[in-house]
């Protein structure tokens, strides 16, 4: 009985040691290899997979994206039966290309697949949308909507709210500019707009209102209109 007791407290001490070993020896070898390894090798850039499709979507095929009937129909073949999704995401993601082949992308993916949002960093997507607002990438302010008293995000900036309260940081940026916003386009939408002198500060404002269910008001001076929306952000505490 003493002799088998000191037989399994033996072989638990040599399992022991050649386990120990083992791990030295891996470490070694691991120190080793990675002194042969350069630190943080650079990645391809992802802009090598994005230009096909980012020239597909700049296009003329794709000059009538944002109007109607062609944007069903684009929206369809860009999608390609879902084909197409891996290749969209990437290009949504590649700040590097064109805004505007990636807003298309973007609005590809919320007709398809909003879930989509689950995938991406909301921020990144959120100042994608802004720069596009900013820059007039889509050529026309209908898609954005005619706010305020009209209670209309538009097809395109309804989806700050769909984005939530993580599109705040992108849009409180865009408060700081007072440039005129896009022109309105169509018989009544243009008429209507254009007596609005929205400016591209007005559109962030109202975006950030909907997101927190803020009840901004329109005023027409923009003194008074900077002055709600001083009164909203510290009521917000943005």
């Amino acid at each position: 009985m003493i002799e088998m007791h000191k037989y399994r407290f033996n072989s638990k001490y040599f399992l022991n040691l050649i386990l120990g070993l083992c791990l030295l020896c891996t470490a070694v070898l691991s120190t080793k290899c990675k002194s042969h390894i350069t630190p943080n090798p650079p990645s391809p850039p992802a802009s090598m997979d994005t230009i096909p499709l980012a020239k597909k979507l700049l296009s003329p095929d794709f000059d009538g994206f944002f109007g109607y009937p062609t944007h069903d129909e684009l929206v369809e073949r860009t999608w390609d039966n879902g084909n197409a999704e891996a290749a969209l995401l990437q290009l949504i993601a590649d700040s590097t290309q064109p805004t505007r082949a990636r807003l298309i992308a973007a609005e590809v993916m919320f007709a398809k697949n909003f879930i989509f949002m689950n995938q991406m960093k909301i921020p990144a997507l959120a100042k994608l949308y802004c720069d596009a607002l900013a820059d007039d990438v889509i050529g026309t302010a209908n898609p954005w909507g005619l706010l305020y008293d009209y209670d209309d995000a538009g097809e395109v900036g309804i989806r700050f709210q769909m984005m939530g309260k993580e599109a705040a940081p992108a849009l409180l940026e865009l408060l700081q500019d007072a440039r005129p916003g896009p022109f309105y386009e169509g018989s009544k939408e243009a008429t209507t707009g254009q007596m609005l002198h929205y400016r591209i500060k007005d559109f962030a404002a109202y975006y950030i209102s909907k997101i927190y269910n803020y009840p901004l008001t329109y005023s027409a001076e923009f003194k008074d209109r900077d002055a709600a929306i001083a009164l909203m952000r510290k009521a917000l505490g943005i």
